[in-house]
């Protein structure tokens, strides 16, 4: 008995560790920029695309460049961890059946969402917007964009570039631009 309790206790606390990489990635919280240092870009106003001066705050090409560099690379480290840790459920002798069975249904959906979330930041592209980085969840979808300004037609394309790719409704759908 004692056994199948450590069991349950190590699947526990590798599902944990996978809904805290999922929880660091929605936040992006500030304290990942120590572990994700992204190539020449030392100042962390820089990193956030947004730097202020006397005129007030603005945002220059290359600091949003490097706020779209940062935020897929932080994508894909919390990514690469997620299933990291999935697999070590899914290879580990100890686990439940159940609790594979699991892993692997998230494994999947975690892949599933890579490659729409890749197919929507394309045809984004496609419609002329420099820059796109998208976050799929199970059952939201958030779009970050390069540009000056969102127009009612160009929010329009892209939640039916959103819908046609994930079948997720229009208020589930929020789009932004830096």
């Amino acid at each position: 008995m004692k056994k199948f309790k450590s069991k349950q206790i190590l699947v526990l606390g590798l599902v944990a560790l996978v809904l805290i990489a999922g929880y660091v990635r929605w936040t992006g919280d500030d304290f990942l920029d120590d572990f994700l240092p992204v190539a020449g870009i030392d100042e962390p106003d820089r990193v956030s695309g947004i730097s202020s001066d006397e005129g007030g705050i603005t945002v220059g090409t290359a600091t949003t460049t490097a706020y779209f560099a940062e935020t897929r690379q932080r994508k894909d480290v919390a990514r690469s961890e997620a299933i990291e840790l999935l697999n070590t459920i899914i290879n580990n002798n100890a686990s439940t059946p159940e609790a594979r069975s699991t892993a692997q249904t998230q494994v999947t959906n975690i892949a599933r969402n890579i490659e729409r979330e890749a197919i929507i930041e394309s045809l984004i592209r496609a419609r002329g917007i420099e820059e796109a980085v998208v976050f799929i969840d199970e059952t939201n979808v958030s779009v970050v964009v390069k540009a000056d300004e969102l127009d009612s037609s160009i929010v329009a394309q892209i939640q039916d570039i959103v819908i046609g790719q994930t079948g997720v409704r229009a208020e589930r759908i929020r789009i932004s631009s830096i």
